[in-house]
């Protein structure tokens, strides 16, 4: 189950700025980020995603449990598809995804393929073919904190739930 919200709060994007080479956005583009935390004791991941408009301003933050998860990079590719149909529920379409997991955005961009990802990487490219204009860019994890916060509460909160129902089953 996906929560979203709207929150009237700005990204920052000055720290950032220096270490990643951005255009200015358009001001019709949207900037997305992504991020997943995951717990290869239990499997289970949290996705968290945000979404500016080209002011800065959130338009909306997600988080979603993954209850099983076979690894960090496939949460991470769950996370950036979660982000795109929230971008498209809210008739996006112009659109610049981030995501600090390198490996998942060479694969996107690249010509290469792991054959875990290749159903939610089809599902990607078949959302991105609803958007006037996309792209995907690496960030740095520390250009990527709200994201990253979303992910991990997420994935605390839920860890937290399944030990408390544990102990009530006892």
């Amino acid at each position: 189950m996906s929560n979203l919200t709207t929150s009237p709060h700005s990204v920052s994007r000055k720290d950032c700025s220096a270490s990643v080479p951005q255009s200015q956005p358009r001001e019709n583009e949207f900037l997305c980020f992504s991020d997943a935390a995951w717990n290869s004791a239990t499997s289970a991941g949290g996705l968290g995603w945000t979404c500016s408009n080209s002011a800065g301003a959130t338009l909306l933050q997600g988080s979603s449990p993954c209850p099983i998860v076979a690894s960090a990079l496939v949460a991470e590719a769950l996370a950036l598809k979660a982000v795109i149909k929230a971008a498209i529920s809210l008739n996006i379409k112009d659109l610049v995804c981030h995501s600090d997991s390198k490996g998942l955005i060479n694969l996107i961009t690249g010509n290469t393929s792991v054959i875990a990802l290749q159903g939610i990487l089809h599902d990607i490219s078949v959302l991105s073919n609803s958007m006037s204009s996309i792209s995907f860019k690496f960030v740095p994890r520390r250009c990527n904190t709200i994201a990253d916060r979303l992910a991990k509460e997420v994935l605390f909160s839920e860890s937290n739930s399944s030990l408390e129902r544990e102990n009530l089953v006892a």
